[in-house]
């Protein structure tokens, strides 16, 4: 795929710490890139928790979103799991601390969270990074 020959490249020459990778990538071409690899998957009715830890990608972002699919086991899936998961789903000030105690994310993707009509908001991030600041304190 042309794609995955980019990313490669892209890896190659700038010399980046970790590369995200979003789309149908073999395990075969994620053993190629020399450093380590962030996998995509979305949690909808066609993910499977057997493939995410059978990936040979280091971590995996795990894209929860706001989708009606049913999350009941998500927690228990997420702890079962033997590699770092980064957990996007919409996350913001009001509800970073509950979604990090409820689901201890090795990290979170919250950019979603901090959109307002679809651009980022200084507003929302500056809030969001002072509510971060006294959990962390």
């Amino acid at each position: 795929m042309a794609g995955e020959n980019t990313s490669l490249a892209v890896q190659t020459l700038v010399g980046l710490d970790y590369v995200q990778l979003n789309g149908g990538e073999s395990n075969e071409y994620i053993y190629q890139i020399p450093c380590p690899v962030i996998k995509r998957y979305y949690y909808n009715k066609s993910f499977s928790f057997e493939k995410a830890e059978n990936s040979t990608a280091e971590m995996i972002l795990l894209d929860i979103d706001d989708q009606k699919y049913k999350k009941d086991n998500l927690e228990r899936d997420i702890l079962s799991l033997h590699k770092s998961v980064i957990l996007s789903v919409n996350v913001d000030r009001e509800n970073v601390l509950k979604i990090n105690k409820q689901f201890h994310p090795y990290a979170l993707e919250v950019s979603d969270g901090l959109k307002e009509s679809g651009t980022m908001s200084p507003r929302k991030i500056r809030s969001f990074f002072r509510r971060i600041g006294r959990i962390m304190a």
